[in-house]
């Protein structure tokens, strides 16, 4: 395998490893920590979602799709 065909497969390794989660089938662009789920992690609860609480980030929004 070459460099560029090992750089490849790193980087296709690391968006679907990092940055898809599974349960809701997208891709997130933003890591905020080393966690399996670092990608979805800050996002609030389904819970808080639901109750439409109003933050100044959108949750509840659609922004993350």
């Amino acid at each position: 395998m070459s460099t560029i065909d090992g750089t490849i497969q790193q980087a296709w390794d690391f968006t679907w490893n990092r940055l898809f989660y599974g349960k809701t089938n997208l891709f997130y662009d933003c890591l905020v920590s080393d966690d399996p789920d670092g990608a979805v992690c800050h996002q609030p609860p389904p819970e808080t979602i639901r109750l439409q609480v109003p933050n100044p980030c959108g949750w509840g929004s659609g922004m993350e799709d």
